[in-house]
């Protein structure tokens, strides 16, 4: 339970709507992955077998490691570290963002489950300049934060400093064991620098450098602390940081060379000896329809162990059709003598791609070869999931289904995809046609159909295709736009005209009918022309009447046709030829 209130930065055009690291690993078979920021999950999702690539992530706040855990089908897991730290906060000038916060912290890491209120402000004053702060409290701890932005040539550059102070209660002992200390404050000093060189291609993601002194405590620290305090440990059991450098970049190379990508951070603390770091490189290209990469990570602990692991990738379609499955092999290596490799065949298959599939057989030095199969089949109305993996030491199965189910006025409409803002389609009588540029959307039997991922705040344009509909409905329109906001469901109404289709080869006076002549029904509604040859096209919507065909050149006249449909061809246009009587105009 609990309150958020806050700017919503999707208003702003895409190139403003912030920053978050891309995270990139290898799945040994159909595996979940969880995303970790501050203690909290922030993202999960299903993977499968083989290298796999994250880029929607949205972490909140002023950043935080993101602990990636990967949990494989036989229940065993790994994790690694992706460093990240929020970029420079510039502005537009009068633009403001704002944050508020209030609920209860819920982690399985802390006692309790304490309060938490937190507001954040961003002004940007000017072209150069931006200013921001927070505020954080909970019990007996709280946060100050004030700063600044700046727009420069060499790039753009944020200061921050934050004021912390943690009360851990009468008769503790921390830092200082000589002196009884009740309430603890420090800072922390925080510098980052980002810059894009279009020069050189270079992309310098982030750097930032923070300093803390010895009495500062983040949120998460001083509610470990003071765990640790109300079980009797001392406080420094609680590691405080004290400086942390993290660096992010990316170079294109020239000549159709590839590009590489490396990271890095490190870290120290107060009342640890040793220092923490890792070094993430990579690299990729391709030669014709190979794929390849190579990637290396090195990491250090601060009691001194170290450990090094190197993956190669290559992946290339198995033939030149539009359904050609795709073959990924991975080769990995770490310094404790670890190999592993695997191959993974992949592919689509269906005039909308309906079907997905994949097989991966991999092998390590200490879990011999496993297998796992998955596919995945997406309807009109739900998408159907399974998959098998099997080793030495396991067997597991899945299956699965989802989609969305929207109620409304006109009945329930069934779609396979899951998303947070959809249009619902209205276009009664056009069943059958497909509706957007989104694969396997088709108005259902009612008439309805369920358009997602809208991008909030944004213009949308839906259209429908009226290939699939019955001969005898046309839409009056076949595109709409709309500007949703975010978990909106908006309705769009299409109308349709409903009928069956003639087509009359008619005379008057034994001549073809003018050319352009105007036709309408007995209720005087206008449904046609006639073409060249006096050929008549109308839409009707009763089996029996009478059409009126009316023009003016050289005479104004008119005449009649009587028509009778006799047998149901609802794909099909009814054909027959007739005389055309003199009436009065």
């Amino acid at each position: 339970v609990g309150l958020h209130l806050a700017s919503d930065r999707r208003m702003l055009p895409e190139s403003q709507q912030g920053y978050a690291p891309q995270i990139r690993g290898v799945a040994k078979t159909n595996a979940r992955v969880f995303i970790r920021q501050n203690d909290q999950i922030i993202y999960e999702t299903n993977v499968t077998p083989g290298e796999f690539l994250i880029n929607d992530l949205y972490p909140t706040g002023f950043g935080g490691d993101l602990v990636v855990t990967v949990r494989e089908s036989d229940a065993s897991e790994h994790s690694f570290k992706v460093p990240y730290a929020s970029v420079t906060q510039l502005l537009r000038p009068g633009t403001i963002h704002y944050e508020f916060t209030a609920g209860k912290i819920h982690s399985d890491s802390l006692l309790s489950n304490p309060d938490i209120y937190q507001a954040t402000y961003q002004y940007g004053v000017n072209n150069t300049f931006t200013s921001y702060g927070g505020l954080q409290a909970s019990d007996d701890y709280y946060a100050v934060q004030l700063g600044g932005a700046i727009g420069s040539s060499i790039g753009a550059f944020a200061l921050d400093i934050t004021h912390a102070r943690t009360r851990l209660g009468d008769g503790v002992e921390p830092m200082d064991i000589s002196k009884r200390v009740e309430n603890i404050t420090g800072q922390s000093y925080r510098l980052s620098y980002s810059k894009a060189i279009s020069e050189t291609n270079t992309n310098l993601s982030l750097a930032a450098y923070r300093f803390s002194t010895d009495g500062y405590m983040d949120f998460m620290t001083a509610m470990h602390t003071r765990d640790a305090v109300s079980l009797g440990y001392s406080p420094e059991n609680i590691f405080r940081s004290k400086n942390r450098f993290t660096v992010t970049a990316a170079q294109s190379l020239p000549n159709n060379w590839g590009q590489f990508y490396l990271s890095g951070s490190l870290q120290n603390y107060w009342n640890q000896k040793g220092t923490e770091k890792q070094y993430h490189f990579g690299y990729n290209n391709r030669y014709k329809i190979l794929s390849y990469g190579l990637s290396i990570n090195r990491s250090f602990s601060s009691i001194g162990t170290e450990e090094t692991n190197y993956l190669l990738s290559f992946s290339l379609p198995l033939g030149k059709g539009n359904f050609s499955p795709q073959m990924m092999v991975d080769l990995s290596h770490d310094t404790n003598g670890n190999n592993s490799q695997q191959l993974a065949v992949s592919g689509v298959y269906g005039a909308e791609s309906e079907l997905g599939y994949g097989a991966t057989i991999t092998n390590t030095d200490n879990g011999g070869t496993s297998h796992s199969l998955n596919a995945n089949y997406r309807g009109h109305a739900t998408t159907l999931t399974g998959s098998y993996s099997h080793g030495s030491n396991y067997n597991s199965a899945a299956a699965g289904i989802n989609g969305t189910v929207i109620a409304h006025s006109g009945g329930i409409t069934l779609t396979p995809y899951v998303a947070n803002t959809f249009a619902l389609v209205e276009a009664i009588g056009a069943e059958g046609a497909s509706v957007s540029s989104y694969p396997g959307i088709h108005l259902d039997s009612n008439g309805y159909a369920a358009v997602p991922y809208l991008k909030p705040y944004q213009i949308n344009e839906i259209n429908i295709d009226p290939k699939g509909t019955s001969a005898g409905v046309e839409l009056e329109s076949t595109s709409q736009k709309v500007a949703p906001h975010a978990g909106a469901i908006v309705k769009l109404s299409y109308k349709t005209k409903q009928g069956n289709l003639i087509l009359v080869k008619a005379t008057y006076e034994g001549n073809p009918l003018p050319f352009g002549a105007y036709v309408t029904d007995s209720q005087n509604n206008h449904i046609g022309t006639v073409g060249q040859g006096g050929v008549l096209y109308a839409r009707v919507e009763k089996n029996s009447g009478q059409l009126n065909i009316k023009w003016s050149e050289p005479d104004s006249k008119s005449c009649s046709i009587d028509y009778e449909i006799k047998k149901d061809l609802p794909n099909g246009i009814h054909k027959f030829s007739s005389i055309c009587h003199l009436s009065k105009y």
